[in-house]
């Protein structure tokens, strides 16, 4: 396909704020990229704090960020079905 002079590549999945969205009759994200930073961020919270205010105050300011990252992206619910 072109645009103008420029050539464009069509694909079946690209990645957007860390959410792989992947092509087809109904639209798929795979946020599993997301989930191993908010795992490796909390172990990490967890292994170096030495109070309550201290783990609080940590997850606040690394794991927060990465959860808040790319959730425009995906449709939550409160469900627990999948996306």
């Amino acid at each position: 396909m072109n645009l103008g002079t420029n050539s464009l590549q069509w694909c079946d999945s690209f990645k957007n704020l860390g959410v792989t969205f992947h092509a087809g009759l109904k639209l798929k994200t795979n946020i599993e990229v997301i989930k191993q930073k908010i795992f490796m961020a909390s172990n990490s919270v967890l292994g170096n704090s030495r109070s309550l205010d201290e783990l609080i105050q940590l997850q606040e300011s690394f794991c927060l960020p990465v959860l808040q990252y790319a959730t425009y992206a995906v449709k939550l619910s409160s469900s627990l079905s999948k996306c």
